[in-house]
């Protein structure tokens, strides 16, 4: 009897799928259209923008892909199919970090070493370590049971180097490392362990804190950290952290070299001092220790904000703030020489980001100076277009999700649009706004056939792309 019931719910949840599909299936006889409504300017301006569309149903197994183009709106087409298996996505190479680095001491790292010192009092092996880990593990086990130990902890009485910690993103796969636990790794991690301990020797200041909590008043305990500015007048602390990018079997990198206060850490131990640095991968995508070297010097007044990949020229963009101002490093590949270094953005107080476009183009969008765009010449080198205003009270952080094009003169920004119930969901609508050098001469709200319908709660916009025709 027990047979035939798990059976009897087999075949209702496998007709259930097929009666899915099928209501699916019938709702897609007509091509997804698109409602126009002007909120500014001349839907002329955007003719000839293409966009190619992808909307997802339940699950994402259904699936919509329609080509809209403007000028031409009985142009479009509409693509139909449902999927057993949901596609999956695959990245670029370009769009791996690499390489993170931090100093250890933070929350992470904390909740990490709980689990290592609880597992050693419950194999009773007795190991014990040294310098700041030792600090943490004798905390760890004089405070209580039941009880929360909250201290201070000078860094330079228990190492004279920063201990770091950090995480390899590569195509091939990642996984996290720190000084600490090195000789407990079975893999490569030991290595890159000791080769990063030994290349990046940050004396640490006479005066940085940190604050230690050990709370063991649940069943299981946990240690966490407050890094200490203001609780300690006069001190100073350094918490590196990267920016970095992964290329043709090479992870390009660098740190912030500033501390809290402004001041420049010694960076005078690490071999070729302060600049890019990289290592290489083996043709199994496993990092090899021994290439780790700096590449080319930079300046380390310079606080890293991001690093991507200029593919067709083969250089390397380096983004990074100084005195209010974002600029742009542009470095060769081949050579390692820097080619450009320009300011694309001035006393700037707010958020911001940067967008590199298909066709070579870079956008940089904040709230206090509007939109911007730089196009790329035939060197590969940037030359600015224009700066414009953006439009309906829009914000950078808003834009983070906008698809891109420029055809020369026209900057095209699509951007999903949400509505904000109960709870917040992404519809199938967008909006479309076109900037040239006069401004916003085009905005427009876009509403798709399938929001009008019983879809409506179960499809979004998933995929945006944009080009000139």
């Amino acid at each position: 009897m027990k047979r035939l019931l798990i059976l009897f719910s087999a075949v209702l949840l496998a007709a259930a799928a097929v009666l899915t599909a099928a209501l699916y299936l019938g709702s897609t006889q007509e091509q997804v259209t698109h409602q126009e409504t002007v909120l500014s300017g001349d839907p002329a301006g955007a003719d000839g923008l293409r966009l190619s569309l992808l909307y997802c149903g339940l699950r994402e197994h259904p699936r919509w892909s329609t080509d809209y183009s403007f000028g031409e709106p009985d142009s479009s087409r509409t693509d139909f199919r449902f999927h057993t298996v949901v596609p999956t996505r695959s990245y670029p190479a370009s769009e791996y970090r690499g390489v993170m680095l931090n100093t250890i001491g933070d929350n992470l790292t904390l909740e990490q070493l709980s689990d290592i010192f609880r597992q050693e009092n419950r194999n009773g092996s007795g190991q014990t370590f040294s310098g700041l880990l030792g600090a943490y593990q004798q905390l760890y086990n004089e405070t209580p049971e039941g009880e929360l130990t909250n201290t201070y902890l000078r860094i330079g009485d228990y190492c004279a180097y920063y201990p770091l910690m950090g995480r390899l993103e590569l195509a091939s796969g990642g996984y996290h490392w720190n000084s600490y636990s090195s000789s407990g790794y079975a893999d490569q991690r030991a290595e890159l362990a000791e080769a990063f301990d030994a290349y990046f020797r940050i004396p640490v200041l006479e005066d940085d804190w940190i604050q230690v909590i050990v709370d063991k008043r649940e069943s299981d305990a946990v240690m966490e950290s407050v890094d200490v500015t203001e609780s300690r007048k006069g001190s100073d602390v350094f918490r590196m952290y990267s920016v970095g990018v992964f290329f043709e079997n090479t992870a390009y990198f660098t740190f912030g070299a500033l501390t809290e206060q402004g001041n420049m850490v010694d960076t005078s131990l690490i071999p070729g001092g302060y600049g890019l640095y990289g290592y290489s991968c083996n043709s199994r995508g496993e990092a090899e220790p021994d290439s780790l070297a700096t590449l080319c010097p930079l300046d380390p007044t310079f606080e890293p904000y991001d690093m991507t990949v200029d593919v067709e020229n083969r250089n390397l963009l380096y983004f990074s703030v100084k005195d209010g101002n974002r600029y742009l490093t542009v470095i060769s590949l081949d050579t390692m020489e820097i080619l450009q270094t320009l300011c694309i953005l001035e006393d700037l107080t707010s958020g911001w980001q940067f967008h590199k476009l298909p066709e070579g183009c870079l956008v940089a969008v904040s709230e206090e100076k509007g939109i911007s765009v730089w196009e790329k010449d035939d060197r590969g080198l940037y030359v600015f277009r224009f700066t414009a205003p953006l439009e309906g009270g829009e914000t950078a952080y808003e834009l983070y999700d906008g698809a891109y094009a420029f055809d020369g003169q026209r900057l095209a920004v699509v951007q999903k649009k949400e509505v904000l119930e109960a709870s917040s969901r992404t519809v199938c609508g967008f909006l479309v706004r076109v900037y040239t050098g006069s401004g916003c001469t085009y905005s427009g709200e876009y509403t798709p056939s399938l929001e009008t319908d019983w879809l409506s709660a179960r499809t979004s916009l998933k995929e945006v792309q944009v080009s000139w025709q």
